[in-house]
């Protein structure tokens, strides 16, 4: 939330909160890939393994009917694809701030209004980009870069299982693949990292996060992410 938004939101006396915990955690600063974000032309990384670990985020985070236009309770029918980045971000924050929902999170990946505010600062965009289903999906992509998505794809030194429980501190309704202290309390594996805030759990069994996870390691994307080094 930027200082205007924050002082018209004191003025209003507007709550400046958001609920869900999911995806807030501290992220590191990493490099930013250039071709990781709505570029026209060519996308090498969106190889069939990706598309796939992509979808199956999708499905219990979007839902399945329309994904890409979904709202945190997905109930207000809302046209977002086709919307600017900046008009997403304000339409995503105005379920917390006047349809009084539990989260701001918005679109096909359910993103909270700060981190769609990091994505913008990272990627330096404009605001005016159209918040279409590709863009959409290249901000998944772009957060899954900050979970280590290059250096597991290349060989690096995180482990499938690595990766994934960093997916899981991304996306709540994604499992943790091993026993790991949550954003609150122990868990056992399967759980969402976020079990115990009274508005997130896991949908997926382990076994099928695991297998998409090892099935992205294919020859496309290693190379594309050595090539990015």
């Amino acid at each position: 939330m930027n200082i205007l938004t924050r002082i018209i939101y004191w003025l209003m006396g507007w709550p400046i909160r958001q609920v869900s915990r999911a995806n807030s955690i501290p992220r590191p600063e990493i490099k930013v890939v250039e071709p990781v974000i709505g570029k026209p032309g060519d996308r090498p990384y969106m190889t069939p393994g990706i598309i796939a670990l992509l979808a199956l985020i999708r499905l219990h985070e979007g839902g399945r009917s329309d994904p890409y236009n979904a709202d945190f309770a997905q109930n207000n029918g809302w046209q977002i694809v086709g919307r600017t980045f900046d008009e997403v971000r304000t339409l995503g924050r105005s379920q917390v701030s006047l349809h009084h929902e539990a989260s701001s999170a918005i679109g096909a990946y359910q993103l909270l209004s700060k981190t769609l505010d990091s994505l913008k600062s990272s990627l330096e965009l404009g605001g005016q980009e159209i918040f279409d289903e590709a863009m959409q999906d290249d901000l998944a992509i772009a957060l899954a870069a900050r979970r280590g998505l290059w250096d597991y794809a290349r060989g690096g030194s995180i482990t499938a299982s690595d990766f994934a429980l960093n997916l899981s501190k991304e996306w709540a309704s994604l499992p943790v693949p091993r026993a790991t202290r949550g954003a609150s309390r122990q868990l056992r594996a399967g759980s969402s990292y976020y079990a115990g805030d009274g508005l997130n759990r896991s949908f997926h069994k382990v076994e099928d996060v695991m297998s998409a996870v090892r099935a992205i390691r294919t020859p496309p994307l290693i190379n594309f992410a050595k090539e990015i080094a």
